[in-house]
């Protein structure tokens, strides 16, 4: 609230027009210099600002040489622009003005480097191998892509052709045009339209707006900011070719190649139909002074060299060319059927393999399928590859088919050789078809799995898919199963994890596996109960998979809402909870009461209390019919949150305390914890100071105990809140920057963007604005990408008050009215709601006395007094 002693002096300063400027000369060339990297990066100056920790004015100020940085901006900017640590303190002179010689020297001499160097943003992944036979489509896409009307292109071709390739090959050449980044996005995975904006989201690192559509969060940040985004495998997703549209259509520097078995039909969008590689001629016959003439031939290229690969003996001779040469031209030049072909030297040679493979292809393309002739040329060559495989690398073969986004060994071992019907075992087995070319392996760090992944390729997925289908006799429900059980058991396993020492780890291991549950949960959604009477049938196969349904997705609900996935996590939590009759009160499990109180949680993060009160109270309710104390307790501290947040601190308390006792009981130490902190919260709004530090002191000794680095931050930031409003801002520096650090160290963005608003109301308090604003704004936008409604308001009260101190009136006024409508949106009301409307009114009365307007004046400073 606005101290009542000041009030008038604020109202008289602002009627007299007071403002305050600061002006000091500085060096034009690195304004200049800093600019340019700038511009190269496609940053706005308020975006510098945040990266650099200083003002948007500052940054404008120093471009224009009114200014110079002070030694720790030009610090921050030298790592920022990655300077090397033995240039940085010539760097640091120059920034300051202390530097010599002449701009042309010092912009782009080879004795000033840094002077050339930006950083790339890119995640386009290494190349292991080599692109052959694509000189001419790579200039061809390059021309059109550098067209600036190119804003869609689209590589268009049968699966196989090498699309992919070719894009990210192209994308590498265009890292120094787009300077805020190149970036893959891989949809091979995605099977629902509606995820290909999260995909791109999570790509980027941008978390969602729960009071906004996803998309326009994306077109919001990606407005003024030089980027190409590569999409790949768009044909099973074509619905959301629309929202390609409109993010282009918002983006006026964005650029999106595309790859897709088909065009994505929008207006605007170039095609570029990706062509097989040159195969020698029908007519073509061996002689001693022509093999070497096809050795130029690029899909002979293709196949000596991933021959090679397995075989480093090979070499294209006058005994085996005409046979190469045969198989390139039988499969038509496709670069992945080549390659399938060329693994498999390790035990054929061309001469043997060549009538084997002829075979295949005419027995599918007399066949009836209804297929293009390439594809039918595909998936010869992939029937060819699955029936040379042993009797044991078939069952896992088309087994991994039901894995999205790989898998590691300990899930290959538990889906595909749950009956131990694999001779060699899984490990074996997946060693086995690397070398076949068909699967591909890497490594996965982390504290959790740091192990062996394992991949397919999109297509040859498919295929795997497809002959697991085909094979009948229930395999593939069994296998499905298998599958959705395997990630059930991780995902209830995890849940405890998110609460302990370990949580960043296990949600990094739950993101990595984030396909593979969503798979799962679509199995289990569509009703389909488990298979029976099958021979070493897993125990809980009498369950039906609705029930699993409900218990995965209520495991998962913590991980969704701590990464940022709310509006997807709370569209499964309603998809699963639609299949149980939830009037059968009595009859509901301790997973359908999480399920209820995590989507009330996700109900209530969104704003939309109404629905997020039903379903906590639905909760609450079955708990005590079933005297299941654990779930009661939840809902009431769920109830006390909502409470609170809607300015209602009497039934807060009532909840809370309710709540306390229950865990107390329950000798549950996590949630006590939690609870504590939260009482201490309503306490401290409540005015019972001493109450809210004893609550507070237990709940983070307790947190201190259990290892518990996300509630500890929380309660860092209640009690540094505390110390600030009582004067003591040296204790309360102390505590936020350990809360800080917290929250960086285990990546949670929603704690981040609170200990950023202490630490900017904290210098605000303070008189620094310059260092407070920064702040403020990373935590705004923070607020906003993770849906925070209350906290946004919270902020934005902040930096209203600091352009009011500024003399900035009309912009004070602006965010003041932006909070107190994000209030209100959010249905919070009580204390913030107060403080900006005091504001306002301070507002008015200032503005009436610049108008000359007494009886405006008279009626703001009645509407003032009316606050207090």
């Amino acid at each position: 609230m606005v101290r009542t002693g000041v009030r008038t002096e604020l109202v008289q300063d602002l009627a007299m027009g007071t403002t305050t400027s600061t002006s000091s000369m500085g060096d034009a060339r690195f304004g200049q210099w800093l600019k340019e990297r700038r511009n190269t990066l496609g940053l706005t100056r308020e975006e510098l600002a945040d990266r650099v920790s200083c003002s948007p004015e500052t940054i404008y100020k120093i471009e224009a040489g009114a200014r110079r940085p002070s030694r720790q901006v030009a610090e921050i900017v030298a790592s920022f622009f990655s300077i090397p640590a033995d240039e940085r303190e010539a760097f640091i002179s120059f920034a300051r003005g202390r530097g010599s010689g002449d701009p042309g020297h010092l912009s782009g001499s080879r004795e000033h480097p840094w002077r050339a160097l930006h950083r790339r943003l890119t995640n386009l992944p290494a190349q292991v191998t080599s692109l052959i036979g694509r000189e001419r489509d790579l200039e061809q896409v390059r021309a059109l892509l550098s067209r600036d009307t190119a804003r869609l292109l689209t590589l268009v071709g049968p699966p196989g052709i090498g699309k992919t390739r070719l894009a990210q090959e192209v994308a590498t050449e265009f890292l120094e045009q787009f300077g805020e980044g190149v970036f893959f996005v891989p949809l091979a995975s995605v099977t629902d339209p509606k995820l290909v904006a999260t995909a791109i989201a999570r790509t980027l690192d941008v978390k969602e707006d729960a009071n906004q559509p996803l998309l326009d969060t994306l077109t919001q940040f990606l407005h003024d900011k030089r980027v190409l985004l590569i999409l790949d495998n768009f044909e099973h997703i074509l619905e959301a070719g629309p929202q390609v549209g409109q993010l282009l259509a918002g983006c006026p520097w964005l650029k999106a190649l595309v790859t897709s078995r088909e065009a994505l039909h929008l207006y605007g969008e170039r095609q570029y139909p990706v062509p097989p590689l040159e195969v020698p001629s029908s007519e073509y016959k061996v002689s001693s002074t022509e093999h070497s003439i096809l050795a130029t031939c690029s899909a002979v290229t293709l196949f000596v060299e991933r021959a090679q690969a397995v075989r480093p003996d090979f070499a294209l001779t006058e005994e085996n060319a005409s046979a190469v040469a045969s198989v390139c031209t039988h499969l038509g030049g496709l670069p992945l059927a080549i390659e399938l072909a060329a693994a498999r030297t390790s035990l054929f040679t061309p001469q043997a393999m060549l009538p084997m493979l002829e075979q295949s292809l005419h027995l599918l393309t007399g066949g009836a399928r209804d297929l293009p002739p390439r594809h039918q040329t595909l998936r010869g060559a992939l029937e060819w590859s699955y029936n040379l495989l042993d009797e044991g690398e078939q069952r896992l073969f088309r087994r991994l088919g039901v894995f999205r986004g790989g898998c590691t060994l300990a899930a290959a071992e538990a889906v595909c050789n749950a009956r131990g019907d694999l001779p060699a075992g899984a490990a074996a087995g997946l060693g086995s078809l690397i070398d076949k070319s068909l699967i591909q392996q890497g490594w996965q760090s982390g504290e959790v799995d740091g192990e062996d992944r394992f991949y397919m390729l999109e297509t040859i997925r498919e295929h795997a898919l497809d002959v697991l289908i085909l094979e009948g006799s229930g395999e593939v429900s069994y296998v499905r199963q298998l599958h959705a059980e395997f990630f059930l058991a991780l995902a209830e396993g995890a849940e405890s994890e998110l609460r302990g020492p370990r949580q960043v780890a296990w949600m990094d291991k739950l993101d990595r596996e984030h396909d593979n549950l969503r798979a799962a949960l679509a199995w289990t959604i569509g009703g389909e109960q488990p298979v029976s009477g099958i021979e070493s049938q897993p125990a809980v196969a009498a369950a039906y998979a609705s029930e699993w349904a409900v218990r995965l997705a209520s495991s998962l609900g913590r991980f969704w809402h701590m990464r940022g996935y709310v509006t997807e996590g709370r569209r499964w939590l309603e998809a699963t909870l639609a299949l149980v009759d939830l009037e059968q009160a009595d009859q509901l499990r301790p997973w359908h009461l999480n399920a209820l109180n995590l989507a009330g949680v996700m109900a209530a993060v969104q704003g939309d209390y109404k629905r997020a009160s039903a379903h906590t109270k639905k909760s609450l309710e079955a708990a005590r019919a079933r005297g299941d104390n654990a779930n009661m307790a939840r809902s009431l501290n769920n109830l006390g949150i909502m409470a609170r947040r809607q300015g209602n601190y009497a039934l807060a308390e009532n909840y809370l305390s309710d709540c306390l006792q229950l865990y107390r009981e329950l000798g549950d130490k996590v949630w006590i914890a939690g609870v504590l902190g939260n009482l201490g919260i309503v306490a401290h709004i409540r005015g019972k100071y001493d109450e809210a530090r004893l609550f507070s002191a237990e709940s983070t000794t307790l947190r201190r105990e259990l290892g518990d680095k996300t509630g500890l931050a929380i309660n860092l930031g209640n009690l540094a809140s505390m110390y600030r409003e009582h004067g003591d801002f040296r204790q309360a520096r102390v505590l936020l920057d350990e809360a800080l650090a917290l929250s960086q160290e285990i990546d949670n963005k929603q704690r981040q963007l609170h200990v950023l608003a202490e630490i900017g109301q904290l210098m605000c308090d303070q008189g620094d604005y310059e260092q407070a604003e920064p702040l403020l704004k990373k935590s705004l936008e923070l607020a906003q990408a993770t849906g925070e409604q209350s906290q946004v308001g919270g902020v934005l009260t902040i930096l209203g008050r600091i352009a009011f101190y500024k003399g900035e009136n009309a912009l004070a006024r602006a965010r003041f009215s932006e909070a107190l409508a994000s209030h209100q949106q959010a249905h919070e009301h009580g204390a913030n709601m107060a403080d900006i409307l005091e504001w306002i009114a301070l507002l008015e009365a200032a503005q009436a006395a610049l108008e000359g307007n007494p009886e405006g004046y008279r009626r703001a400073t009645l509407l003032l007094g009316a606050t207090e």
